[in-house]
């Protein structure tokens, strides 16, 4: 059994703090090397802490402006994506009412079929979401904007029945399709949803006269962007569309109404196909400009970033000499307490 004097006991307890406070410092100094930073900046910089804390508080700011900045540049694309699909099918729709208007042609037959089924498609990609967040609904994205033609709506009443309502189904001569289809322009502009009208038959999103989709995309600089299923685009092609499905072209008698109807319903989608295509241009304008903004949201990252390590870095060479010479302190004191350990009395007999 080894016996251990006092002094020897004493000894070996001060060459174990020892130990342990060489292991501390090349815990630190491995941190610095594979960091490249100090691994306590602000009690190595003293006074200049201040300053790595207000870059590395920058530096947060911007990184989140760059990720909400994505994810809104990922929605204005999905938004500009389904506008292109609707004016698709809103000129599928127009290209076989034209050889029909103003006068009847071969295909007539079929266009109360395809505006029906055009309106019901269209209202699918008007109530896309994107993270479970309305497109086309303005600032009321918890719900879809739009209902679909035999679709009762909150407000009680179906596209299809507000339609059947105005026009009876039918048309007679041309003045009563002049009047029935003025009856309509009304239904589809009016903003109140105390009215059995677009409001309250066809849209269920955002009102066009309150406050529209906005982000702040960086320090003083707001965006305004979306597309409401209210804008005159949409209404243009919803009342296209429910001129061709509510009153089936083939069933008008008479050649004056027929051409009167025909004229106004293909003059609504043509506005709709020229206003949805605006609308995709100043999509992309709206893109462009939030690219530029990213960039140059990306390069002050950089400098922040760069700023930083300027601030805080260590110098790798003398970070991994430093850890290099505790390496060597750390072994021979590991020896030293190996050789204490083994010491007792008989050594000295």
């Amino acid at each position: 059994m080894s016996i251990l004097a006092p002094s020897t006991l004493s000894a070996q307890r001060t060459q174990r703090d020892t130990v342990l406070k060489l292991q501390t410092e090349f815990t630190t100094s491995a941190e610095e090397v594979s960091t490249g930073r100090h691994a306590d900046p602000y009690a190595a910089l003293g006074r200049k802490s201040a300053s790595v804390l207000g870059l590395e508080s920058d530096l947060a700011r911007t990184e989140n402006l760059i990720s909400s900045n994505t994810l809104l540049d990922n929605r204005m694309a999905a938004t500009g994506d389904a506008l292109g699909h609707m004016r698709e099918i809103a000129e599928e729709v127009l290209t076989l009412a034209m050889p029909n208007s103003p006068t009847r042609g071969p295909t007539v037959s079929s266009l109360a079929e395809a505006a029906r089924s055009a309106f019901d498609r269209i209202v699918a990609m008007a109530n896309t979401s994107y993270e479970g967040r309305s497109l086309f609904g303005g600032v009321a994205t918890d719900r879809k904007p739009v209902v679909a033609w035999a679709e009762v709506s909150p407000n009680g009443t179906a596209p299809s029945g507000m339609v059947a309502t105005a026009t009876g189904g039918a048309l007679g001569p041309a003045a009563d399709a002049t009047a029935k289809a003025d009856a309509l322009d009304a239904l589809f502009a009016e903003t109140s949803t105390a009215q059995p009208g677009y409001m309250n038959a066809v849209y269920d999103g955002a009102p066009a006269n309150g406050p529209r989709l906005a982000a702040s995309v960086d320090e003083g600089q707001t965006l305004q962007y979306g597309v409401q299923a209210d804008d005159p685009a949409f209404r243009d092609l919803f009342q296209g569309l429910s001129m061709l499905a509510g009153v089936d072209p083939a069933t008008i008698a008479d050649p004056a109404a027929y051409s009167e109807w025909m004229t106004r319903a293909t003059e609504k989608l043509s506005s709709a196909v020229t206003g949805l295509l605006s609308a995709e241009s100043e999509m992309g304008v709206d893109r462009a400009r939030l690219e530029v903004t990213v960039e140059k949201q990306q390069s002050r990252r950089t400098l922040y970033m760069q700023q930083i390590h300027d601030l805080s870095g260590v110098d790798p060479y003398e970070a991994a000499s430093r850890m290099t010479e505790i390496e060597s302190r750390l072994q021979v004191s590991y020896a030293v307490t190996s050789r204490m350990i083994r010491l007792s009395f008989l050594d000295y007999m």
